[in-house]
């Protein structure tokens, strides 16, 4: 899942998917979640991402969800998966597919 800095340069994440990754979310009355931001280590910095699009890909409930999310860096976009555990509260990146 490269991404590019607003310097325009190609950087691989150093996060490595599956590791748990902090995210921004927003829940609702019914117990909706939806990421807004997440965060996630390069080699050199680490980088704070907007979501600009979200769509719920695989509910499970009482388990997991995954999140489609479309996100821009610089002057790219791209797609990546968030999943988000709901027994253990916590938010991984899923690899590239």
């Amino acid at each position: 899942m490269p991404f590019t800095n607003n310097r325009i340069e190609y950087e691989e994440p150093f996060t490595p998917p599956g590791t748990p990754i902090s995210v921004i979310a927003s829940f609702n009355r019914d117990g909706g979640v939806k990421p807004l931001y997440f965060r996630y280590d390069t080699p050199t910095q680490t980088m704070n991402v907007k979501i600009e699009d979200v769509k719920v890909v695989n509910p499970l409930p009482l388990v997991a969800s995954d999140f489609s999310c479309t996100v821009s860096v610089g002057d790219r976009q791209n797609t990546v998966v968030l999943r988000y555990m709901k027994r253990e509260e916590r938010w991984f990146l899923l690899p590239p597919s």
